[in-house]
C-alpha cells in the first residue's frame, strides 16, 4: 500500500497500478473520484478504500485534529450534566454488568461511552488523537492516552473489553489495528465494533444515482472514512484477525442531512456561482429526500441497513 502524505502532494505512482486489497490482497479496480481522492475496491471481496493512502500523521495534523475543528462541537458537550444518549444503550444491555472490568475504548472522544462505563463501576482507559475533544475527556477524570493505539504500549492479554466505536472505517491499516486489539484483549474477551455497512439498499442506490446522474456518491466521505466495508468483507477480515462473531445488529438509517452535506454539491455552488450548479444541487437533493424517505420505509423490512453494531470474542 503506498501512502501519501496529502492528497495535494506530489507523488510519483503509477495510475494505472492496481493496488492490492488488505483483506483478500487481490488486485483491486479503480472505482471513482470524490472531491480530488481516488477511490479503488476489491473485485473479489468488495472493499472500498482510497488509494493512494494518506499518511497517519497528516490525518493526526491535519484531518482529525483541534486545528482542523474535528468534532470540535464534542470538545464542548457537558457531559456530567447531560442525561445519556441512547447510542450505547445495546452495548450496555450486551455487557451486563461493567463493575471490576477494564474496558479501552480507542478513538474516546470527549469520553462518553468511558464515562458511561466508569460510573457504573468498570476499569477505564481511552486512546484518542485528537487533543482538545481528549483533554474534554481529561476533565471528567478519565485516563485518556493521546496518540495512536500502538504508541500506548498496553501490555499483552490487559483488557476484558475494547471498543471500536465508528474507527475501524477511519485508519489506514485496519488489519494492523485489529491484530493490536487482539494482543491487548484476554483470551475470551470483547471486541465491539460499530461501523458504516456498504452492502445495503442505500449505499447501493445512491451509487446507482452517481453512475446514472453523476451526483457525488455520498456514502463515500474521504479524507475522514477511507476504508469501506461490508458486513461480509468485515467479517472475513475479523476472522483472519482470531476474532469470532458472538452477536450483531443493523441499525441507524442515514440521517438525511449528513448525507445531504455528503454531496458537497452547495459547496460546488458556493465557489462556482453558477445557474447549472444549483438547479443540479437541487435535483440531486431532491432525489435524496425520496430516496431516503423510501429507505425508511423499508426500515422494517431491510436485513442489512446502513450500520452495524458486533461483538466479537477473541479466539
Amino acid at each position: 500500500m503506498e501512502y501519501i502524505r496529502s492528497h495535494s502532494a506530489t507523488v510519483c505512482y503509477d495510475y494505472f497500478m492496481k493496488p492490492q486489497c488488505h483483506i483478500c490482497h487481490s488486485e483491486s479496480d479503480y472505482l471513482l473520484n470524490k472531491e480530488e481522492y481516488r477511490l479503488y475496491q476489491c473485485p473479489k471481496c468488495g472493499l472500498i478504500f482510497l488509494y493512494p493512502m494518506l499518511e497517519d500523521e497528516y490525518l493526526k495534523e491535519e484531518v482529525y485534529s483541534a486545528k482542523s475543528g474535528y468534532q470540535g462541537h464534542r470538545a464542548k458537550e457537558d457531559l456530567a450534566n447531560m442525561p445519556p444518549t441512547k447510542r450505547f444503550d445495546a452495548i450496555l444491555a450486551y455487557l451486563g454488568s461493567a463493575s471490576g472490568k477494564r474496558i479501552l475504548d480507542i478513538g474516546a472522544s470527549n469520553g462518553e461511552f468511558l464515562y458511561l462505563l466508569k460510573k457504573r463501576g468498570a476499569d477505564t482507559y481511552g486512546v484518542e488523537i485528537n487533543t482538545k475533544t481528549a483533554s474534554a475527556a481529561r476533565r471528567l477524570g478519565l485516563n485518556i492516552f493521546v496518540g495512536f493505539l500502538e504508541d500506548a504500549k498496553f501490555s499483552d492479554n490487559y483488557f476484558d473489553i475494547v471498543h471500536l466505536g465508528d474507527i475501524l472505517e477511519h485508519v489506514t491499516d485496519p488489519r494492523k489495528l485489529l491484530i493490536e486489539c487482539w494482543r491487548i484483549l484476554k483470551p475470551d474477551g470483547t471486541l465491539i465494533i460499530r461501523t458504516l455497512n456498504m452492502d445495503c439498499f442505500w449505499a447501493k442506490a445512491t451509487l446507482f444515482f452517481y453512475r446514472l446522474f453523476g451526483i457525488p456518491w455520498s456514502a463515500v466521505t474521504p479524507p475522514h472514512h477511507i476504508h469501506f466495508f461490508s458486513w461480509d468483507n468485515m467479517n472475513q477480515l475479523l476472522d483472519q484477525c482470531g476474532f469470532r462473531l458472538d452477536w450483531h445488529r443493523f441499525e441507524v438509517p442515514p440521517a438525511l442531512m449528513y448525507e445531504l452535506g455528503s454531496l458537497h454539491l452547495v459547496k460546488r455552488y458556493k465557489k462556482s456561482r453558477n445557474v447549472r450548479d444549483l438547479l443540479f444541487a437541487g435535483f440531486a437533493f431532491a432525489l435524496y429526500v425520496v430516496l431516503w424517505s423510501f429507505d425508511r420505509l423499508m426500515t422494517p423490512l431491510k436485513r442489512k441497513d446502513n450500520e452495524v453494531l458486533a461483538m466479537y470474542i477473541k479466539e
